[in-house]
């Protein structure tokens, strides 16, 4: 229900008020609008509402008020004038002649200091121009200073006293709320608030608007533990145009300060800065707050977005297993012509989420000279698994890549140094999951791998039959998703978009491998060793059409050392053909996460 009300408020605040007064407009354009102006509040706007400091901001007394204006010529923005201000109260009127002065900038925000001719009390008035009803408005917020204050807000109507006479004080009305309607949806809402200047640290309290009326929140909140205010009431003016005046108040100090709320389905802000409060001359100190709410709908769509981004990292890591398992591919048998071929399958089992992909390679190679050569591969995928219903990667594109090996020997001892090449890009439909009120958007992307990888190792002959190697190396990788948009359904009335994700990282290697030749036919070999991520960047998922949802980090635990291992067994079935079973085992840097490749190739030398 709280969903759908807060849909037909934000229909309202969009689509039926007055447009704001946002465009930059000159100084001299305020002159013309503003010269010699009265102004007078409509009816609707003859409520104000009576605060104490005994009583607190969330106990307001409703009573009755009428205040004209009169400008005098407006010169590069800057003004003076006179005000009337009529307060009703339980059938007495108190009347309140004052003088003032203003000033605008180019943006149509103003600021006015009203003096009371009687007491000589200043009150600071602060707004912004706006279109209503066709016609520049000032529309008013004030917070006026002392043990006994008030809080109002009006739209300010231009009319020509000569012809027109406003309706009094008296007139007002506590109910039906027929202004600002496109803010009650902040009653009953919880706010996280920070403000330094009232707490006395940066730390966060919360505050909850009980009440609204025409325009006006209230109700209590709490500050951080150890602040020097850990309970406090508060009271707001909200303009249709998304002003905020907002009050704090606890044993006795007061905290009011301006700003603009600005509203989405998800999340909402409001973010204040002083004005002058409590100054005669309206001389702002620097002080900030800002507050921040998240609607149940956008509760439940950064759970949604959590889960997405745990899917998200099963197919990060499943792509990235494959480019390093495609930049261990080697083909080194060769034939007369100095070629070898080599076709087969890959297995590969990803773990935590199981995610489980078969692919027929080809792999081909030319040896330029004794100990030298260059080879590619292709790797295509005949099918992947997508066990958890968020993520589906498409089969259409192979994986493939580019080596070139160079050796001291022939016989796998010395030296030799490796270098690989890998690409894959496949594409990826993601489907966030439905949670609570959080809706089952969908879109398409792509996602990409590259990795490139150097090593070096040293064959050491131990005895006839045995080769124990040494090696060293280092890897780049890089895993990018393309920013994609979800689609407009009957079931997606706020399609979400998506910046681009990507992770990258530089990893050193190290470890011990050894190949031992049982006869003419077999032979086996193995290596065990060690990844390191020297340097690592890992973004977040992250929607760009809103703010207020939370940005998802796609790697906030690294699993940055982890082992890696292989073994393998060959078979040659004459001199120019043979059979290799390879299996490879490595953890992954989403912490859990693993995958076992299995390689099954017949490689001929032509």
């Amino acid at each position: 229900m709280q969903l759908i009300v807060r849909s037909i408020a934000f229909s309202i605040l969009f689509f039926c008020l007055p447009l704001v007064a946002n465009a930059q407009y000159s100084i001299s354009y305020w002159d013309s609008v503003l010269s010699n102006k009265n102004y007078y509040d409509p009816v609707p706007n003859h409520l104000i509402y009576e605060l104490t400091t005994a009583t607190g901001l969330n106990n307001p007394a409703p009573l009755g008020t009428l205040v004209t204006w009169a400008f005098s010529p407006v010169v590069n923005g800057q003004w003076t004038g006179t005000a009337y201000g009529t307060t009703y109260r339980a059938g007495n009127y108190e009347y309140n002649p004052q003088t003032l002065v203003g000033n605008i900038d180019a943006s149509g925000n103003w600021k006015i200091l009203f003096t009371n001719d009687n007491s000589g009390k200043v009150v600071i008035g602060i707004g912004s121009m706006e279109l209503y009803n066709g016609v520049w408005s000032p529309v008013a917020q004030t917070f006026s200073t002392g043990s006994v204050f008030m809080a109002h807000w009006a739209y300010n109507v231009p009319y020509d006293p000569n012809v027109y006479t406003p309706l009094g004080a008296q007139y007002y009305q506590v109910l039906p709320s027929i202004t600002s309607p496109g803010n009650a949806w902040i009653e009953g809402t919880t706010w996280k608030i920070t403000n330094k200047s009232f707490f006395g640290s940066n730390s966060s309290g919360t505050v909850t608007f009980s009440n609204f009326n025409n325009g006006y929140i209230w109700g209590l909140g709490k500050g951080p533990v150890g602040s020097v205010n850990t309970v406090f009431s508060s009271l707001a003016t909200v303009t249709p145009y998304g002003k905020v005046l907002l009050g704090l108040l606890n044993n006795g100090q007061l905290n009011v300060m301006w700003g603009t709320l600005t509203s989405n389905p998800f999340a909402s802000t409001i973010t204040l800065a002083d004005y002058g409060y409590g100054t005669t001359t309206g001389t702002p100190n620097g002080d900030i707050s800002s507050l921040s709410y998240t609607s149940p709908l956008g509760m439940y769509t950064n759970s949604s977005l959590q889960q997405t981004a745990t899917a998200l990292q099963g197919q990060f890591g499943a792509q990235q297993n494959a480019v390093v398992a495609g930049l261990s591919y080697d083909c080194n048998l060769f034939g007369a012509n100095n070629v070898c071929v080599s076709a087969g399958g890959r297995d590969t089992l990803n773990s935590d989420p199981n995610i489980n992909a078969v692919s027929a390679l080809l792999i081909g190679a030319y040896r330029i000279k004794d100990g030298l050569r260059v080879g590619a591969y292709l790797d295509q995928n005949l099918s992947a698994s997508n066990p958890n219903g968020i993520t589906s990667m498409g089969n259409n594109t192979p994986m493939g890549g580019l080596f070139g090996v160079w050796s001291d020997k022939s016989d796998g001892t010395g030296a030799e140094v490796k270098a690989s090449l890998g690409y894959n890009n496949k594409s990826m439909t993601v489907a966030r999951p439905v949670i609570g009120l959080s809706e089952s958007g969908s879109g398409g992307t792509n996602l990409t791998s590259q990795g490139a990888v150097i090593t070096a190792k040293y064959g050491l002959g131990v005895g006839g039959k045995t080769i124990v190697s040494p090696y060293i190396g280092m890897r780049y990788m890089t895993t990018k998703m393309g920013g994609y948009s979800e689609g407009v359904s009957n079931s997606v009335q706020y399609p979400l978009s998506y910046s681009n994700l990507s992770m990258d990282a530089s990893t050193a290697l190290a470890g011990m491998g050894a190949s031992y030749k049982l006869d003419e036919q077999w032979s086996f070999s193995g290596s065990a060793g060690v990844e390191m991520d020297t340097q690592t960047s890992v973004g977040s998922y992250t929607v760009s059409n809103y703010t207020g949802l939370t940005p998802v980090a796609l790697n906030s635990t690294p699993n940055n050392v982890r082992p890696a291992a292989t073994l393998a067994a060959y078979y040659m079935v004459d001199m120019s053909a043979r059979l290799g079973l390879i299996t490879m085992y490595r953890q992954d840097s989403f912490t859990g996460m693993s995958s076992t490749t299995g390689l099954v190739t017949y490689t001929m030398g032509l």
